[in-house]
Formats: structure tokens, sequence, C-alpha cells
């Protein structure tokens, strides 16, 4: 034992209520921009992986690799599963930023939201050049929102969840 009564064998112990402190304020322009490099860093990431596999599935089925690109804006199961898992990467991209935030969840859930719409736009998914069809620009810009707001009411979920009886 130490002088103060502590063993020193002991590890140090831990409040899993303090994990989240609600007095705790981060700063916005922080939460908005890592909530958006979430967002479109893990869609980047996502895409580049789901296209990846399913071109390797067109290629293993026989289909000629001049044709693969086509198909794959043509598919639309490619399109229903690029557009959910870029959804679920705008809750993700709401939670981080509510989280850092810590204040104004949903304020900067959106605000993030309009970041990753202008980020999309910028690194070009919103071109006319042949690619996505214009429904999938439509849909992920409009969902974005909701997607966002739902990660931001995840993580006050958990907030509101871990504060201490009171």
């Amino acid at each position: 034992m130490t002088d103060d009564g502590r063993n020193p064998y002991q590890p140090p112990g831990s409040d899993p209520g303090r994990a989240i402190d609600p007095h705790r304020r981060g700063h916005p322009l922080k939460a908005i921009v890592f909530g958006a490099v979430a967002d479109l860093g893990g869609t980047i990431l996502m895409a580049i992986i789901v296209s990846t596999l399913f071109a390797t599935m067109l290629v293993a089925n026989g289909h000629p690799a001049e044709l693969i690109a086509d198909m794959m804006i043509a598919s639309k199961l490619y399109m229903a599963v690029m557009l959910t898992l870029g959804l679920g990467l705008d809750v993700v991209g709401g939670y981080v930023a509510a989280r850092i935030a810590n204040h104004a969840e949903y304020k900067h859930a959106i605000l993030t939201a309009v970041l990753v719409v202008i980020g999309g736009m910028l690194l070009g998914s919103g071109s006319d050049d042949g690619g996505w069809p214009a429904w999938i620009d439509i849909a992920g810009n409009v969902l974005v929102f909701p997607a966002a707001l739902f990660g931001a009411y995840l993580y006050l979920l958990e907030k509101f969840r871990a504060r201490p009886a009171a």
C-alpha cells in the first residue's frame, strides 16, 4: 500500500458514466469538419471497395472489361448498395459532428450535411459526364439531411443514457 492507501498494483478505476461529459462543449468548426471528413472519407473508401468487388464479380462472370463501368451504372443493385452504404456513412458523419460539438447537436449535424453535399459536388458526384444517374444524386443530396440528423439523434440517446441518475 502507498502512503495514501492505494494499492500500487491495482489499475486505476474508471467511471463509465464519465465517458460523455454533458458540460464539455467542443469547437463547432472542428465538429463540422470532422463529421464531414468521416462522411466523405468513409464514402470514398466504401465506393472504392464496393466498386472493386462489383467489378471483380462482373469480370469473373466473363463480362468484357470495357463494359464494366456501364454495367455498374446500369445495375439497380449496385446503385442501391452504394446509396444505402452512403446514407449509413451520412449517419456516421452526423454522429461524429454531434459527439464532438456536444451541444446544439442537430445544428452541427445539419451543417455537416451541407458541407458533405458541397464536398460531394466538388468531388464530381454532381457532374453529368455519363456517371451517376440524376436520381441517385438527388436522392443522396436530399437524404443526407435526415441521415445526419439520425446520427445526431443516436448520439443524444447515448449522451442521455450515460448521464448518471440524479
